[in-house]
């Protein structure tokens, strides 16, 4: 079977039919802001995205094809990360600040900020007063700043 060429996502897994035959492509974290990516499915099917949508990362559950027989979605593989659960506002904005300030990916889940497990930043975050753990889950849904890392140069 000749490679698929994915360009763009369809919906999510919950808007199509499931009785049809599944295939997920696993994903880590980092790679769902990429233009172009060569992976093999889990079935062994060889596939390309190339993503037209510029800063429209890929998320768990993207549907990237369907024909009659099947469809293929998008399956990020849990990582560590660091969890913090910022106690008020005023260390939610302290936190988000200083981490934004060291150009780390930021996450947020439910009342929850995840960043992908360094043990400086773990460190640091527990020196600065803050209460992080370490748990796998899944890095989706990115803060999003309006700077592209192309773009952004200040003095530190």
């Amino acid at each position: 079977m000749p490679n698929l060429i994915l360009q763009a996502t369809l919906g999510t897994l919950k808007d199509f039919d499931t009785d049809l035959s599944q295939d997920t492509v696993i994903l880590k974290w980092y790679e769902c802001n990429r233009k172009i990516l060569h992976k093999a499915t889990v079935n062994g099917r060889n596939i390309v995205i190339k993503r037209l949508e510029e800063n429209q990362p890929l998320h768990q559950e993207d549907v990237l094809y369907k024909d009659d027989d099947l469809i293929i979605w998008v399956e990020i593989e849990a990582s560590d990360c660091i969890v913090l659960k910022p106690n008020n506002l005023s260390d939610m904005a302290k936190v988000c600040y200083e981490i934004g300030n060291k150009h780390i990916p930021l996450f947020m889940e439910n009342n929850e900020l995840l960043l992908p497990y360094e043990n400086p930043i773990f460190i640091w975050l527990e020196e600065a007063g803050f209460k992080p753990f370490k748990e796998r889950r899944i890095l989706d849904h990115a803060l999003r700043n309006t700077l592209t890392t192309e773009h952004h140069h200040h003095e530190h």
